[in-house]
């Protein structure tokens, strides 16, 4: 087993060149406590770059030890192939912030990242523009890197990273045991989105939303254990007004006020003939004794 590293002084980062386990020795644990070890002998650096060809089919091994897929570039032998560029911060960046925000701190799935800044849809979009997004902490999960590499489109990749990059990342939940009962809660088909979760839960999040309506069907018994919501956007916005004692206000000039008011529209008119109804019924019976006015 060994593993070689290189320390620039300049600007505090370590970057890891190679990690070999002997055959009969994998599996069980040493990669993982090299990396470890690796990461106290530098926890004075600003943080630790590698990168690992794609068709290792290893991103999970990295992922679970905390590393984040920020980009990749092509590597220098003769078949050119892909390497993905991994990195772990050691100290809190302006990308990477501290666990606590003075704001309201809420975690995005990829699902709405994609859908607000690429595909245009309104919901989405709404959640980041509504009369209150100023004093919300957008975040994305380090798992919504590890899903964009996954793609088999480079130009892809490279354009949902990039909106990726406009919101500050929470870590992956290094607490296993949190990510075991998550699975158990909504199955192991659903593992990666456990993993997200997870990750909302560690970094002390209100609240996880996305545009998975199946996920969102575990959001009660989640919040009941750890008290973190999941949340549909249009959800999040009307939950955030009413805890808060906001006014869902929209001016008409932003891109969510179609979509609620549609949603509201019919529910308003209701209330509009209720309150019509009782006023004309108390205005007919007060006047020399005539009898009530059905108006349905």
């Amino acid at each position: 087993m060994a593993m070689s590293f290189l320390h620039k002084k300049r600007n505090l980062v370590c970057r890891l060149s190679h990690v070999c386990v002997q055959s009969d020795c994998r599996k069980g644990g040493v990669a993982a406590a090299l990396v470890s070890e690796l990461k106290k002998h530098t926890a004075q650096m600003r943080r630790i770059t590698l990168k690992c060809r794609r068709d290792y089919g290893i991103d999970s091994f990295w992922l679970k030890n905390g590393f984040t897929a920020i980009g990749e570039t092509k590597g220098r032998g003769k078949d050119r192939s892909t390497l993905t560029i991994w990195e772990f911060s050691l100290q809190p960046t302006l990308l990477l912030w501290p666990q606590r925000s003075i704001r309201f701190m809420v975690v995005i799935d990829l699902n709405i990242v994609i859908a607000a800044m690429v595909e245009g849809d309104k919901e989405c979009e709404s959640l980041l523009s509504f009369t209150y997004a100023d004093e919300i902490d957008y975040r994305v999960s380090n798992h919504s890197y590890a899903e964009v590499n996954k793609s088999n489109s480079e130009e892809r990749r490279k354009a949902t990273r990039q909106c990726l990059d406009s919101f500050s990342r929470i870590p992956a939940c290094p607490n296993e045991q949190l990510v075991t009962d998550l699975i158990i809660i909504v199955g192991e088909s659903r593992a990666d989105d456990a993993r997200q979760v997870a990750s909302a839960i560690y970094s002390e999040a209100s609240c996880f939303i996305t545009n998975d309506v199946q996920l969102a069907r575990y959001t009660n018994t989640i919040a009941a254990k750890y008290g973190t919501h999941i949340y549909s956007p249009t959800e999040f916005i009307i939950n955030y007004c009413n805890g808060n004692g906001r006014d869902l206000y929209f001016p008409g000039s932003l891109p969510q006020s179609e979509f609620v008011f549609g949603q509201f529209q019919s529910l308003l008119w209701v209330i509009v003939l209720i309150v019509t109804e009782e006023m004309v019924k108390k205005r007919v019976t007060s006047n020399n004794g005539w009898s009530s006015i059905n108006l349905m």
